[in-house]
């Protein structure tokens, strides 16, 4: 193998890796643009976007989704209350997703 401060190149490689099609690039990762223009705001965009997915692959089951995101189902369901905007919180309250013991934020009829 390479040593200290030397490069790895393809001479060491195995024939079958060398000769493996490469993998298609995915651009979902290059898609994403946070909103907002300060840190506070692309951050807050940032999580909102990784939540939804996670809870779009898990077809909205909390429990799957914060496994995946390294939470419990409770600290899941505060971060979707904090970041979600009133219309996705409605939804969220009514699907059962916010405990109880936060308060609700919906707006005026």
């Amino acid at each position: 193998m390479a040593e200290d401060g030397e490069y790895l190149t393809t001479k060491y490689m195995s024939s079958s890796i060398l000769a493996a099609p490469p993998r298609p690039r995915s651009n979902a990762a290059l898609a994403f643009m946070p909103l907002g223009t300060t840190l506070k705001d692309k951050v807050e965009s940032l999580e909102k976007q990784v939540l939804n997915e996670a809870l779009d692959r898990h077809r909205w089951n909390q429990s799957r989704a914060a496994n995946e995101l390294g939470l419990s189902r409770r600290s899941l369901a505060r971060r979707v209350a904090t970041v979600m905007d009133n219309r996705n919180l409605l939804c969220a309250d009514a699907a059962g997703l916010i405990p109880p013991s936060l308060p609700r934020k919906h707006p005026a009829s």
